[in-house]
């Protein structure tokens, strides 16, 4: 009996488009991806806009096409034995029985490295000073200025700075901010007219991640599964799961996103390193990112074009 890679694969890709993740509130790149890079034909500079033009025939301007690149990073789930059965295989909560840690713990570290490319996005952080209200106040004025649609708009707070907005309320706030929340959607409340998402998952030393849905960007490759029926030497079956996944800020004039740190400094891209834990919580193996050279798969093959890489 071989492994059911495509069952298992889905269930490893499921929280990635889940209803309740904050990853679906930005443009989704994936089909541009090539091998473990993205890459995107944007004509997004702008012309000149006439009221009653009187002279004719209007200056033509030669509009110049900034395509946008970014790379994806490689994350791997450290190999694991199971015993395989079709039962087990079959079964959504059998499968989730062994793996159901490992989903989430390959969901929480490729989701909070995409958040960590937004934040990083940021040419200016706003220092971490005053109430978290006073924050949000700021990043509403700040998209008010630069002409940001004032539709999806989201909020990821830290946890200590949640509660600490939580505290800040009044009673009708409270009331008010209860309202709008919907947990199925992974939605805490709105305030100031930005949805508060029900994640934590910031960079160290980030505080609040403020943006705009048409100003971020992901993709995410296909899931990859090894795996071996029947090993000798672990008693029964062994497999692991792998996936590229990256984000970027989309404006290349930075507008649409907004952060608070302790430093008030712009933060560095993620490291081009990851360590990863295990669902007992050792620390793994270290893993470098696919953002080097190396196109192949993670069987040793080489996708082929178009084909979305991992």
């Amino acid at each position: 009996m071989g492994l059911y890679k495509e069952a298992w694969a889905k269930h490893l890709r499921g929280p990635f488009f889940s209803t309740r993740t904050f990853l679906r509130h930005a443009i989704d790149f994936s089909e541009y991806i090539y091998y473990n890079k993205v890459h995107v034909p944007n004509g997004s500079v702008t012309t000149t806009i006439y009221k009653n033009l009187k002279n004719l025939p209007a200056q033509v301007e030669q509009v110049t096409d900034e395509d946008l690149e970014f790379n994806l990073n490689n994350f791997k789930m450290a190999p694991v034995t199971i015993e395989f059965n079709d039962a087990a295989q079959l079964s959504y909560n059998k499968r989730e029985s062994v793996i159901g840690r490992n989903k989430e713990l390959l969901y929480q570290t490729a989701a909070m490295d995409i958040a960590a490319s937004w934040v990083a996005g940021v040419d200016k952080p706003y220092k971490k000073e005053g109430t978290v209200k006073s924050w949000v106040k700021a990043v509403a004025k700040q998209f008010a200025k630069e002409l940001v649609p004032a539709v999806d708009r989201y909020i990821m707070l830290s946890a200590d700075s949640y509660y600490d907005l939580l505290d800040s309320f009044t009673d009708q706030e409270q009331f008010a901010f209860s309202q709008t929340a919907n947990a199925a959607e992974g939605i805490l409340g709105k305030y100031y007219g930005f949805t508060i998402v029900d994640e934590h998952l910031l960079p160290e030393g980030t505080e609040m991640l403020a943006w705009q849905k048409q100003c971020v960007g992901t993709a995410f490759g296909k899931v990859l599964m090894h795996g071996e029926a029947d090993s000798a030497s672990y008693y029964g079956g062994i497999f692991s799961g792998e996936m590229n996944a990256g984000g970027v800020g989309i404006r290349t004039d930075k507008k649409g996103l907004f952060c608070v740190n302790k430093s008030g400094e712009k933060a560095k891209f993620p490291e081009e390193v990851k360590t990863f834990k295990n669902a007992k919580g050792k620390t793994g193996k270290e893993e470098k990112t696919s953002t080097e050279t190396d196109t192949t798969q993670g069987d040793g093959s080489t996708p082929s074009p178009g084909a979305g890489g991992l």
